[in-house]
């Protein structure tokens, strides 16, 4: 694994790991409060505002138990706008983790194709729970399993492939072109392709080269002056 991966899902955990730790003292002061104010402070402020609010001792006793009633009330709906606020920038979080991981795969010899979607359905499997606590741990257990493997980014795996020769068999056309289309997805630098024999179906093949590299075609025969004509509108249409 690159040092530039390693570093961007650490930097990933340590944001997480943040908003668990924000989170988690957040509901330690929502349970110190409770207590402090259930024990000291609700009791003179209750009966202040019920002798206040009430008349008589019977009445001010229901008006304590209304009033505590109304500060649980307002106690609860501020720490939960809090929660919302850390949920918020886990989701946002959690979107730029799977771009990330989208941009790299899981190595293994003879590595072929992207396989990002797994790392990305590790990410989707941790947002499925419904507390916005159990999510941020889920993510960061997710982050570290795949910290401990060998990735590598998406770009870096054609590059790694050195085709030397390749067999295709005549009676498999089929076969044959997805071998085709997959040599030209992954060339650098230029394509160079000389063939006797050039049609539309050559043209077809030249629209999985990366866009901007340079095309060299080498042919003898192009079906006829007729068909070459319509070849070379093709040509012209495909620039």
């Amino acid at each position: 694994m690159s040092h530039e991966i390693r570093s961007r899902l650490e930097e990933y955990v340590r944001q997480e790991q943040a908003l668990l730790d924000r989170l988690l003292e957040l509901k330690r002061q929502q349970a110190d409060v409770r207590k402090k104010v259930g024990i000291d402070v609700v009791g003179e402020v209750v009966a202040v505002l019920a002798e206040d609010l009430f008349d008589s001792s019977r009445v001010s006793r229901l008006g304590r138990k209304f009033v505590r009633t109304i500060l649980g009330q307002r106690e609860k709906e501020e720490f939960l706008m809090q929660e919302k606020r850390i949920e918020g920038q886990h989701n946002l979080l959690v979107e730029s983790i799977r771009d990330f991981l989208s941009s790299v795969s899981l190595w293994r010899k003879n590595l072929r194709e992207p396989n990002s979607f797994k790392l990305v359905a590790k990410l989707d499997k941790a947002q499925e729970f419904v507390r916005v606590e159990t999510r941020i741990r889920k993510t960061i257990i997710v982050l570290k399993s795949i910290m401990s493997k060998p990735l590598i980014y998406n770009r870096n795996i054609l590059s790694q492939r050195v085709i030397k020769e390749v067999v295709i068999t005549p009676g498999k056309p089929f076969t044959g072109m997805l071998k085709l289309r997959e040599i030209l997805r992954g060339v650098r630098g230029y394509v160079k392709i000389v063939d006797p024999y050039v049609d539309e179906t050559t043209l077809e093949l030249l629209l999985s080269v990366p866009e901007g590299l340079p095309i060299k075609l080498l042919t003898a025969y192009t079906s006829g002056k007729e068909k070459e004509g319509n070849l070379k509108e093709r040509v012209k249409d495909s620039k």
